[in-house]
Order: C-alpha cells, then sequence, then structure tokens
C-alpha cells in the first residue's frame, strides 16, 4: 500500500468554507496567492489579473499528497483555518491530530484515511487488512487512538460534545460494511452540514470551547504517514 503524506494538520470550523483571498475558478484549475479582479476566458484558456505574485493549485492550510508524486489531492477538503496539530493528553504529554472541526453539533475529532482499495476491518479486530487487486496490506484498528484522542479532546471542551470519526475516502470500498464510526468523506458534510445562507451557524454556541482548546494546542513538527 502507498503511503500517504499529510503534509498540515488543520484546526477547522465548518461554518467557514470558503476564502476570502485566493479564488479558484473550478476544482481543478490553479488559483492565485492574492486577489483576483479581472477574469477573461477565451476558448478553453482564462486569463486573470490581480494583486497575486503566484499561480497554482488552490489547496488552502492543507493538502494530501504521495510520497511518490507531489500532485496535490484535489478531492481533499479545503480548509482556511490556523494550523494545529498537538493537543495534551491529560497526563503530561501530548496527542496529534489530523483535523478537529467545529459544527453544529460540537466538536468531532477526525482521523483522515486515503487508502485504496477493500478494507476488511471490525471494533475489536487488532488490525484492519486492505486488497487491493493482487495486494495486501494491514494497519493497526484506528479506533482504540481515537477514543483517546476523543478523551483528551473532552478534556480541554468543558460541556462541549465531543465525538471522533475514522473518515475514508471514496478510494476505500467495506463489502461487509463500515465499523462504528467510520464514514466517506464525502458523507461528512452531510452528517456535520454547513448553515443556511443568512443564518447563524448552531456551532456558535460551542465557540468559547472551541477557543479554549484552540488556545492549548500547537503546530506539530511531524505529520501523519
Amino acid at each position: 500500500m502507498k503511503k500517504n503524506v499529510l503534509l498540515y494538520v488543520a484546526s477547522f470550523a465548518f461554518l467557514h468554507l470558503t476564502t476570502a483571498h485566493a479564488q479558484t475558478l473550478v476544482k481543478n484549475m490553479s488559483g492565485a496567492s492574492g486577489n483576483v479582479y479581472a477574469v477573461y476566458k477565451k476558448g478553453n484558456a482564462y486569463y486573470i489579473g490581480g494583486d497575486f505574485t503566484y499561480v497554482g493549485l488552490n489547496t488552502g492550510y492543507a493538502a494530501l499528497t504521495k510520497t511518490n508524486n507531489d500532485y496535490p489531492n484535489m478531492d481533499f477538503p479545503r480548509f482556511n483555518g490556523q494550523i494545529y496539530a498537538l493537543i495534551p493528553d491529560g497526563s503530561g504529554g501530548q496527542l496529534h491530530i489530523d483535523f478537529l472541526l467545529l459544527t453544529g453539533r460540537g466538536l468531532l475529532v477526525v482521523d483522515y484515511r486515503d487508502v485504496e482499495g477493500v478494507v476488511f476491518g471490525g471494533e475489536h479486530m487488532r488490525e484492519w487488512a486492505v486488497m487491493n487487486g493482487s495486494e495486501r496490506s494491514t494497519f493497526l484498528n484506528p479506533l482504540e487512538p481515537l477514543y483517546d484522542r476523543i478523551a483528551a479532546v473532552r478534556l480541554l471542551a468543558g460541556e462541549a460534545p465531543v465525538d471522533g470519526r475514522i473518515v475514508f475516502t471514496s478510494r476505500s470500498k467495506f463489502p461487509k460494511g463500515r465499523p462504528p464510526r467510520v464514514m466517506r468523506l464525502d458523507l461528512l458534510e452531510a452528517e456535520y452540514p454547513a448553515a443556511l445562507p443568512g443564518s447563524a451557524h448552531p456551532a456558535e454556541r460551542y465557540r468559547a470551547a472551541w477557543d479554549q482548546l484552540v488556545a492549548q494546542a500547537e503546530p506539530s513538527p511531524l505529520g501523519r504517514n
């Protein structure tokens, strides 16, 4: 199984789904490093102008690449929040968190997995297996570390609800069914929806807990393979 490199680890609130600056015309098109003030389309080409100095794929504050290819996975969700990765574990140490989301249902710890193939796993299995054609690989059950991260966040979140999910991309298939707290990336926003236009986001009720937790988070020197 090819290793994935998570370049950054982000803290993100679902109520902030877009960036106010570098604009992207279509998902896999290049974006600008500053404001775009003019766009002209001729044939299959776009001419853009503004106060930017760089044009490239606009990934936001987080990106997922392969160890053998630095082209970012543009299906990876966009984040426009500050990068955080480590939180206190309550015992004098620290825990790495892939993503911590502020949602209308509370705080959500996300362990992101981009695994290609058919996945066989269960809540009480020590290892989960992946079959990708003739190749077979395994990885340790990710649920126990997720439970540890949820517990650590709860210590910092006060009365705010805290839950967690192992999120796989659509490249992963679970023919025997998905274990508890496991879901596909494309279903994440449906379970934790954004606010309706013109309405206050319900996540704001947990803003104080979010700010308290963010104040204790630190940038991580390491990504997760």
